[in-house]
């Protein structure tokens, strides 16, 4: 069968910045949990300077730690990755999170914070972030959902190559585009699809 190739192109200089919404103020009291982890959220998304936003799962973990002057709060996270890419300025809230079908990859978090006087700190965090399905199972759920590739697969980073000259051949840009990131490699029986995002050089 013949391959397809799809190459969306993603530049940050056509997207409109929007503005996040307020957190909450946080506390050393046992019901710190939820606006804890909205602002650990924020922190990941924020240092997270490629591939795709997070938004929160479940908060499989709080413990906090009452020290003088405030509390040091230690979070386990459960984060699911969203289609918005970190060069998307939409909020990650409004992100709407990549359904299993789509290879949905999730992100096993350990955030360390300080809250002293009224002001709080993350000190520390960790992710580990896996597929949510492995290949094999996905295979067995849903056979003819696309398989995720390594992001140095040769085979799709050669054909990235190709679509980004390809692209530059159009005669109506009126930019040259460089490639930034391979967001995504994934196969099907039919088809090849990659998301490539780009910034721009005049």
């Amino acid at each position: 069968m013949r391959t397809l190739r799809v190459l969306t192109l993603l530049s940050a200089a056509v997207l409109l910045c929007s503005a996040a919404p307020g957190l909450e103020p946080l506390t050393c009291s046992e019901g710190n949990g939820p606006a804890a982890a909205d602002k650990a959220v924020h922190h990941i998304n924020e240092h997270h300077d490629h591939g795709y936003k997070f938004r929160l799962h479940e908060v499989q973990g709080n413990s906090v730690e009452q020290v003088d002057g405030g509390c040091n709060v230690k979070l386990q996270l459960d984060l699911r990755e969203t289609k918005c890419h970190t060069i998307n300025p939409k909020p990650f809230e409004d992100c709407e999170i990549r359904g299993m079908g789509e290879r949905a990859v999730k992100a096993n978090c350990t955030v360390l914070m300080t809250i002293k006087d009224g002001d709080a700190d993350i000190t520390k965090y960790e992710c580990d972030t896996r597929q949510e399905k492995t290949n094999l199972e996905m295979v067995r759920i849903c056979p003819d959902c696309p398989v995720l590739l390594p992001l140095n697969n040769s085979e799709g980073l050669k054909s990235v190559r190709e679509a980004t000259a390809e692209f530059n051949k159009n005669t109506s840009n009126q930019h040259y585009y460089i490639l930034k990131e391979v967001g995504r490699i994934s196969t099907g029986v039919q088809r090849i699809l990659f998301f490539l995002p780009l910034f721009v050089n005049s």
